[in-house]
């Protein structure tokens, strides 16, 4: 299969009618709509130049890039903004991660059981799918689960979390997730990323 995996599919496969009947909205959320009500946390700089700011970049290409400013998008920016959304004939909105991570992009989890604190906090998650539900609209979030964070509960490179993670401890209880060529620091990641440890997905 290979490099066509994404132009196969099942003869016997049907996509939902929710996607032949409206518009599939995709939102970054730190660059939506901002409500204000999200703190910033450590670590994180926030642009205030909600029109103008530029996007951190490397100062060469695969140059490490911290990505940890936000110009302060959020679920409930989004949430205020769903009439206009409904409005556009949106019947399903699909939502960059968001789950705790140290980025803005947050494509390098942390951990899949929290909503990031610049983004909200799990209630807002809720009144954001209740309120997209009251007007047609479903909410599909993007999981990153082929890899994490190195700054994460499961890796923990940085030491920023309290669990003894597998870049810690081979014994650690998520060292089966990863592939370690020679322990700790070589490691397969991501298209060579290596804030974005690859996970074992047939494990």
């Amino acid at each position: 299969v290979g490099e066509r995996q994404l132009l196969l599919y099942r003869p016997d496969f049907h996509a939902s009618a929710r996607f032949r009947e409206g518009l599939v909205y995709h939102i970054f959320v730190d660059r939506f709509a901002k409500s204000g009500r999200a703190k910033v946390k450590p670590g994180a700089i926030l642009d205030p130049d909600w029109e103008g700011g530029i996007p951190q970049y490397g100062p060469y290409p695969g140059a490490e890039v911290p990505n940890n400013v936000f110009f302060g998008g959020d679920l409930c920016g989004i949430t205020e903004k769903l009439d206009y959304i409904a409005a556009l004939g949106v019947k399903t909105i699909y939502l960059s991660p968001v789950f705790e991570a140290s980025s803005n992009h947050k494509y390098d989890t942390g951990d899949y059981l929290k909503i990031d604190p610049m983004f909200g906090t799990d209630a807002d998650m809720k009144t954001l799918c209740r309120e997209a539900g009251k007007r047609g609209i479903a909410i599909i979030l993007d999981g990153v689960f082929n890899h994490t964070g190195s700054d994460s509960v499961y890796f923990n490179r940085e030491g920023h979390y309290p669990t003894v993670g597998a870049y810690q401890s081979e014994r650690s209880p998520w060292a089966h997730w990863y592939s370690f060529r020679r322990f700790p620091d070589d490691y397969e990641c991501w298209w060579g990323v290596a804030d974005l440890p690859n996970v074992e997905e047939t494990d």
